[in-house]
């Protein structure tokens, strides 16, 4: 089902975390992971997401999956610090984006979370985000032993929201994933860019739906 259905249909909103609710790694960043992996980075990326849905779906472990990405055993500390880095690399919020939900829920919409993560950075986030609590509905692929792009995670999502399919709109940064949701009947929206919050905002008016203005007593984190 297109982004495109009527407007009365849109009960909830699910937010994927990397790149929409958060920022995407600096090239800083990653240099960092890959030089810690012993690896080049031209040839540690590809890797390092070869491996990730087994990781995020709970197949393996942390210690078998950096194995696998460095390509050589690893000692304590060394797996230590790489698991460091990662979740650092990808806690950095996207205060905007965090805005525009808290909107949507004063509003009266429903807001999830849905995203392919793994138990450490999970963790790491449970401890430095407290707004976590603030989605209705939080769905991490290893709780779930799903990932997305597969149909079976969004209809989970979407029961858990107690809502239809199609009431629901995803936003996520990869096509597959965008993809994915609409298999299973969901409305989608691609967000790859933080300068996309424009035309999401766009988009939801067309679906008449008001983003109310935020009590600027609360702060959003940033």
């Amino acid at each position: 089902m297109s982004s495109q259905q009527s407007s009365s249909s849109l009960q909830a909103v699910v937010f994927d975390y990397g790149k929409v609710l958060s920022y995407a790694p600096t090239p800083r960043e990653w240099q960092e992971l890959a030089s810690t992996a012993g690896r080049p980075l031209d040839a540690f990326q590809p890797d390092y997401w070869r491996y990730r849905d087994a990781y995020d779906r709970a197949s393996c472990g942390a210690a078998a999956y950096w194995q696998a990405v460095a390509r050589r055993p690893l000692d304590s500390r060394t797996l230590g610090k790489l698991i460091e880095l990662d979740n650092e690399q990808w806690t950095r919020v996207n205060p905007d984006m965090l805005a525009l939900a808290r909107r949507l829920r004063k509003a009266g919409i429903k807001t999830a979370i849905l995203s392919n993560m793994e138990f450490e950075m999970l963790a790491a986030m449970q401890a430095k985000f407290p707004w976590l609590s603030e989605f209705a509905v939080r769905i991490f692929s290893c709780k779930v032993r799903l990932v997305k792009p597969e149909v079976e995670i969004f209809l989970h999502t979407a029961a858990e929201l107690r809502v239809a399919p199609g009431c629901a709109l995803f936003l996520d940064d990869k096509p597959p994933n965008i993809d994915g949701a609409r298999k299973a009947g969901m409305q989608a929206f691609l967000f790859d860019a933080p300068e996309k919050q424009g035309e999401l905002e766009r988009l939801l008016l067309e679906k008449g739906i008001p983003l109310a203005e935020l009590d600027e007593t609360v702060p959003v984190p940033r």
